[in-house]
C-alpha cells in the first residue's frame, strides 16, 4: 500500500505538529510563502478551510474514554500523549506529515529521574499511536517514525549520574509504512559504544524512507551553487532487510 502519511517523533527540544497536506482535493486561496534552497515557492492555503476544520481537530474530548486511557491523554491538558492522539487525528483527516517534539532528553546529569519522567511521558502515548493507527486501518499507509539526533555515552560524565552526546552507536525504530514488523537489526559492542553488526548510516536510514515514500534517493536532486545535491549526498543505500 501506497506511503500517505508520515509522522516523525523526535526526541529533541520543542514542540512541533507540522501539517503536510490534504489529500480532499480542497481548493487553496491565501498563498503562504515557503523557502527553499535558491528559490522561493507559494503554497496557497485556504483560511477558511482552516478556521472550520481545526476547532474539531483539537477537540479531544469527542474521543472515548477507552481512547483517552490507552494514550494517557486528558483534553485540556498540554502533554506528549495528547500530540501523539492529534497526530492520530491529523492523520485519519488526510494530513500528510506529523512532527511531534519531546524535549529535555540531554542529560548530562541527573539521568535517571529524568530519563524515568521522560519515559513515563512517550513509552505509553508512542506504542498506543502505533496501535491504534493499526487498529483503524491506517498503519499501512503511515510511516511511523522516532529517533532524535544521536545517543548517550555508555560512560558517566557530570558526576556520578549523567551521559554525554554519543553519535557512534543510538536506536531508532519505525512502523507501518512498508515496514517489516518485529525486526532488530544491528549490534554494539557489551560497552553500546560502537557498532559490531549491520550498521545503519544516517544516508542509509534516509534512502530507505524515501523508498518507502516512493522516491529513488538517487535520483531526488536539486541543483545548487553549480551542483546537483540530494539528501543522500553521494551514499546512502536502501536497507532491504528492513522492508516489509
Amino acid at each position: 500500500m501506497p506511503v500517505r502519511s508520515l509522522v516523525l517523533a523526535v526526541i529533541a527540544a520543542g514542540l512541533l505538529l507540522a501539517a503536510g497536506f490534504d489529500s480532499h482535493g480542497w481548493k487553496y486561496r491565501t498563498p503562504v510563502r515557503v523557502l527553499e534552497p535558491g528559490r522561493l515557492c507559494v503554497i496557497p492555503i485556504d483560511r477558511t478551510l482552516y478556521a472550520r476544520s481545526a476547532p474539531d481537530l483539537v477537540d479531544l474530548t469527542k474521543e472515548p474514554q477507552h481512547i483517552l486511557d490507552m494514550y494517557g491523554a486528558q483534553p485540556g491538558k498540554p502533554s506528549f500523549a495528547n500530540n501523539c492522539l492529534l497526530a492520530r487525528r491529523l492523520v485519519e483527516r488526510g494530513v500528510r506529515t506529523v512532527q511531534l517534539y519531546h524535549e529535555a532528553w540531554d542529560q548530562h546529569g541527573n539521568l535517571v529521574k529524568d530519563i524515568t519522567a521522560n519515559c513515563k511521558d512517550t513509552d505509553q502515548a508512542c506504542a498506543a499511536l502505533v496501535k491504534d493507527l493499526k487498529q483503524r486501518g491506517l498503519l499501512d499507509s503511515t510511516l511511523v517514525i522516532w529517533g532524535g539526533e544521536f545517543g548517550r555515552t555508555p560512560m558517566v560524565q557530570g558526576g556520578d549520574d549523567g551521559r554525554d552526546h554519543h553519535p557512534n552507536a543510538f536506536t531508532m525504530w519505525m512502523a507501518g509504512g512498508g515496514m517489516k514488523p518485529g525486526v532488530v537489526l544491528g549490534e554494539t559492542d557489551d560497552l553500546g559504544f560502537n557498532v559490531t553488526k549491520d550498521k545503519v548510516h544516517v544516508h542509509d536510514l534516509h534512502a530507505t524512507i524515501l523508498h518507502s515514500l516512493g522516491f529513488d534517493h538517487t535520483k531526488l536532486t536539486h541543483r545548487f551553487q553549480g551542483r546537483d545535491f540530494r539528501l543522500t549526498d553521494v551514499h546512502g543505500n536502501v536497507v532491504k532487510e528492513l522492508l516489509a
